[in-house]
């Protein structure tokens, strides 16, 4: 196999693939984020498409989408924001069952470890009725300071502790 150096690639969407062509990672910019995959096709049409974000998605050998990585922000000309970030791992034939997120809503803050029972709803009920359980996960203000503090509290909230 020739391999080929390059000091610099810009490109907007970067496919990396099996030798038989399927697609196991995907690095996009806004304009391509890529559709959600399952069984070779596009299982939630539209999902994602206005959402502000550039990424990494994760396929699984048949082509499935098994997770990503998606960041980005938007500042509206009425100065209100949105900033986010993510990394999250699906379940086989199913969405994310772990997420690592922080999202920022003008000052808004929800971040945190996410914990997510199986089946999803958008796929099945979780028949068992399990709630999703969140680790660390904290919830503020920006101009609250304490931002620390507020994940931690909420966290011991989450798990029935007393602080």
């Amino acid at each position: 196999m020739k391999s080929e150096r390059f000091a610099r690639i810009d490109a907007e969407s970067l496919n990396i693939v099996d030798r038989d062509g399927t697609i196991r990672m995907t690095l996009f910019n806004n304009a391509n984020i890529p559709p959600a995959m399952m069984d070779g096709k596009d299982f939630l049409p539209g999902h994602r498409q206005d959402w502000p974000i550039s990424g990494i998605m994760f396929y699984n050998g048949e082509g499935d989408e098994c997770g990503g990585l998606i960041f980005g922000s938007e500042r509206r000309e009425d100065g209100t924001y949105t900033s986010t970030a993510s990394l999250t791992f699906d379940q086989y034939k199913q969405d994310e069952v772990v997420s690592l997120s922080y999202d920022n809503e003008n000052g808004v803050l929800n971040y945190g470890i996410t914990q997510r029972q199986a089946p999803y709803p958008a796929y099945g009920a979780n028949r068992r009725g399990e709630a999703n359980r969140r680790i660390g996960y904290g919830r503020g203000r920006e101009e609250e300071g304490d931002r620390e503090g507020v994940g931690r509290e909420h966290a011991a909230r989450v798990h029935g502790e007393e602080r």
